[in-house]
Protein backbone atom coordinates (compact mmCIF):
# COMPACT_ATOMS: atom_id res chain seq x y z
CA UNK A 1 0.00 0.00 0.00
CA UNK A 2 2.76 2.20 0.93
CA UNK A 3 4.52 1.76 -2.43
CA UNK A 4 1.42 2.36 -4.18
CA UNK A 5 0.92 5.69 -2.49
CA UNK A 6 4.67 6.32 -3.42
CA UNK A 7 4.00 6.32 -7.07
CA UNK A 8 0.61 7.72 -7.52
CA UNK A 9 1.90 11.12 -5.54
CA UNK A 10 5.37 11.17 -7.76
CA UNK A 11 3.45 10.76 -10.74
CA UNK A 12 0.62 13.18 -9.66
CA UNK A 13 3.51 15.23 -8.62
CA UNK A 14 5.31 14.89 -12.08
CA UNK A 15 2.72 15.30 -14.10
CA UNK A 16 1.77 18.70 -12.51
CA UNK A 17 4.91 20.23 -13.07
CA UNK A 18 6.12 19.01 -16.68
CA UNK A 19 2.31 20.32 -17.68
CA UNK A 20 2.93 23.60 -15.78
CA UNK A 21 6.12 23.76 -17.43
CA UNK A 22 5.23 23.21 -20.69
CA UNK A 23 4.39 26.38 -22.67
CA UNK A 24 4.45 24.88 -26.18
CA UNK A 25 1.02 24.49 -27.29
CA UNK A 26 1.21 25.47 -30.69
CA UNK A 27 1.22 22.72 -33.27
CA UNK A 28 4.09 21.65 -34.95
CA UNK A 29 4.37 23.98 -38.08
CA UNK A 30 6.93 22.78 -41.58
CA UNK A 31 9.11 24.07 -42.27
CA UNK A 32 9.08 26.97 -44.87
CA UNK A 33 11.33 26.85 -48.27
CA UNK A 34 12.88 29.72 -46.92
CA UNK A 35 14.01 27.34 -43.58
CA UNK A 36 14.52 24.67 -45.63
CA UNK A 37 17.56 26.36 -47.50
CA UNK A 38 19.15 27.76 -44.34
CA UNK A 39 22.57 26.68 -43.04
CA UNK A 40 23.01 25.49 -39.84
CA UNK A 41 26.01 25.66 -37.13
CA UNK A 42 29.38 23.76 -38.49
CA UNK A 43 28.00 23.72 -42.34
CA UNK A 44 30.54 25.27 -44.90
CA UNK A 45 29.99 27.74 -47.78
CA UNK A 46 32.45 27.81 -50.24
CA UNK A 47 33.05 30.56 -52.86
CA UNK A 48 36.46 31.58 -55.28
CA UNK A 49 37.73 32.93 -52.12
CA UNK A 50 36.22 32.33 -48.63
CA UNK A 51 35.23 29.19 -47.18
CA UNK A 52 33.06 30.37 -44.17
CA UNK A 53 31.34 28.55 -41.67
CA UNK A 54 29.17 29.86 -38.19
CA UNK A 55 30.54 27.72 -35.16
CA UNK A 56 27.94 29.01 -33.07
CA UNK A 57 25.41 31.74 -31.33
CA UNK A 58 24.28 33.37 -27.74
CA UNK A 59 21.95 35.83 -26.60
CA UNK A 60 22.64 37.53 -23.58
CA UNK A 61 22.15 41.30 -21.91
CA UNK A 62 25.13 43.05 -21.09
CA UNK A 63 24.98 46.84 -19.06
CA UNK A 64 21.41 46.46 -19.88
CA UNK A 65 21.88 46.15 -23.49
CA UNK A 66 20.84 43.39 -25.33
CA UNK A 67 23.59 41.57 -27.85
CA UNK A 68 23.89 38.65 -30.35
CA UNK A 69 27.38 37.49 -30.68
CA UNK A 70 28.31 34.56 -33.37
CA UNK A 71 31.26 33.15 -33.80
CA UNK A 72 32.06 32.70 -37.32
CA UNK A 73 35.62 30.67 -39.19
CA UNK A 74 36.28 32.22 -42.69
CA UNK A 75 39.29 30.76 -44.35
CA UNK A 76 41.19 31.96 -47.30
CA UNK A 77 40.75 29.27 -50.43
CA UNK A 78 41.77 31.43 -53.47
CA UNK A 79 43.71 29.35 -55.75
CA UNK A 80 46.10 32.46 -56.68
CA UNK A 81 47.46 32.30 -53.03
CA UNK A 82 46.73 35.86 -52.18
CA UNK A 83 45.84 37.16 -49.30
CA UNK A 84 42.18 38.35 -48.22
CA UNK A 85 40.70 41.46 -46.28
CA UNK A 86 38.34 39.98 -43.97
CA UNK A 87 37.21 43.97 -43.17
CA UNK A 88 35.24 44.22 -46.52
CA UNK A 89 32.89 41.67 -45.03
CA UNK A 90 29.88 43.08 -43.43
CA UNK A 91 27.35 41.04 -41.68
CA UNK A 92 23.46 41.16 -40.33
CA UNK A 93 21.02 38.80 -38.69
CA UNK A 94 17.62 39.13 -40.05
CA UNK A 95 14.38 38.73 -38.27
CA UNK A 96 12.56 36.90 -40.65
CA UNK A 97 9.24 37.07 -39.01
CA UNK A 98 9.66 41.14 -38.65
CA UNK A 99 12.04 41.93 -41.00
CA UNK A 100 14.40 43.41 -38.44
CA UNK A 101 17.71 43.55 -39.50
CA UNK A 102 20.60 44.36 -36.86
CA UNK A 103 23.93 45.03 -38.66
CA UNK A 104 27.25 43.38 -36.88
CA UNK A 105 30.70 44.32 -35.99
CA UNK A 106 33.41 42.13 -36.43
CA UNK A 107 36.44 41.30 -33.52
CA UNK A 108 38.76 39.26 -34.55
CA UNK A 109 40.61 36.64 -32.59
CA UNK A 110 43.52 37.06 -34.57
CA UNK A 111 43.87 40.72 -35.21
CA UNK A 112 47.42 40.66 -36.73
CA UNK A 113 45.89 38.65 -40.20
CA UNK A 114 42.61 40.61 -40.30
CA UNK A 115 43.29 42.47 -43.34
CA UNK A 116 45.54 40.07 -44.54
CA UNK A 117 44.84 36.65 -44.09
CA UNK A 118 47.33 34.54 -46.20
CA UNK A 119 46.14 31.35 -48.43
CA UNK A 120 45.02 28.39 -46.62
CA UNK A 121 45.03 30.45 -43.30
CA UNK A 122 41.62 30.57 -40.98
CA UNK A 123 40.27 33.28 -38.87
CA UNK A 124 37.77 32.87 -36.57
CA UNK A 125 35.69 36.22 -35.65
CA UNK A 126 32.90 37.09 -32.90
CA UNK A 127 30.48 39.00 -34.73
CA UNK A 128 28.23 40.93 -32.45
CA UNK A 129 25.41 42.80 -32.99
CA UNK A 130 23.82 45.05 -30.43
CA UNK A 131 20.24 45.43 -30.31
CA UNK A 132 18.04 47.68 -28.10
CA UNK A 133 14.84 45.52 -27.32
CA UNK A 134 14.90 42.01 -26.96
CA UNK A 135 12.95 40.12 -29.80
CA UNK A 136 9.98 38.55 -29.27
CA UNK A 137 11.16 35.34 -30.77
CA UNK A 138 14.28 33.98 -31.37
CA UNK A 139 13.50 31.07 -33.15
CA UNK A 140 13.70 33.78 -36.48
CA UNK A 141 16.86 34.85 -36.51
CA UNK A 142 19.07 34.19 -39.63
CA UNK A 143 22.85 35.47 -40.32
CA UNK A 144 24.28 36.68 -43.10
CA UNK A 145 27.45 37.55 -44.64
CA UNK A 146 28.39 39.92 -47.24
CA UNK A 147 31.42 40.32 -49.51
CA UNK A 148 31.74 43.09 -52.38
CA UNK A 149 34.85 40.86 -53.91
CA UNK A 150 33.31 37.57 -53.82
CA UNK A 151 29.60 37.54 -53.15
CA UNK A 152 28.37 35.13 -50.65
CA UNK A 153 24.92 34.87 -52.52
CA UNK A 154 21.85 33.64 -51.28
CA UNK A 155 23.84 32.14 -48.40
CA UNK A 156 22.33 32.58 -44.65
CA UNK A 157 22.56 30.35 -41.20
CA UNK A 158 20.18 29.86 -38.81
CA UNK A 159 20.60 30.67 -35.55
CA UNK A 160 19.90 27.86 -33.59
CA UNK A 161 19.13 27.39 -29.61
CA UNK A 162 19.45 30.83 -28.80
CA UNK A 163 18.28 31.44 -25.19
CA UNK A 164 18.29 34.78 -23.17
CA UNK A 165 20.24 35.06 -20.24
CA UNK A 166 17.27 36.25 -18.82
CA UNK A 167 15.71 33.53 -19.55
CA UNK A 168 17.43 31.29 -18.20
CA UNK A 169 17.89 32.91 -14.88
CA UNK A 170 14.08 33.05 -14.97
CA UNK A 171 13.96 29.09 -15.40
CA UNK A 172 16.26 28.54 -12.69
CA UNK A 173 14.70 30.90 -10.05
CA UNK A 174 11.04 29.11 -10.66
CA UNK A 175 13.03 25.48 -10.76
CA UNK A 176 14.81 26.71 -7.13
CA UNK A 177 11.23 27.78 -6.23
CA UNK A 178 9.99 24.14 -7.09
CA UNK A 179 12.92 22.44 -5.02
CA UNK A 180 11.59 23.18 -2.08
CA UNK A 181 7.76 21.85 -2.40
CA UNK A 182 9.50 18.64 -3.96
CA UNK A 183 11.57 18.46 -0.36
CA UNK A 184 8.58 18.94 1.89
CA UNK A 185 6.60 15.81 0.24
CA UNK A 186 9.84 13.70 0.54
CA UNK A 187 9.42 12.80 4.77
CA UNK A 188 5.83 12.25 3.71
CA UNK A 189 6.92 9.64 0.59
CA UNK A 190 9.30 7.96 2.61
CA UNK A 191 7.60 7.86 6.02
CA UNK A 192 7.08 4.31 7.59
CA UNK A 193 3.60 3.20 7.46
CA UNK A 194 1.97 0.32 9.35
CA UNK A 195 -0.96 -1.60 7.90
Amino acid sequence: MKSIIKVTCTALLFTGIMAGCSGNTAPKQEKSAFEKNAMHYGEIFKNEYYRATVENAKFDKIDKEWRLTTRVMINNVRDDGQTIDLSEIKYFIQDEKTGQKYEGEAHPTGDEHYKNVPHEFSLTTDVVFEIKTSPKDLNNMYLYIDSKVAPLTNTYWKLDNLVSVSLAATLAKETAMIMPVLSHFSPILNRKCCI
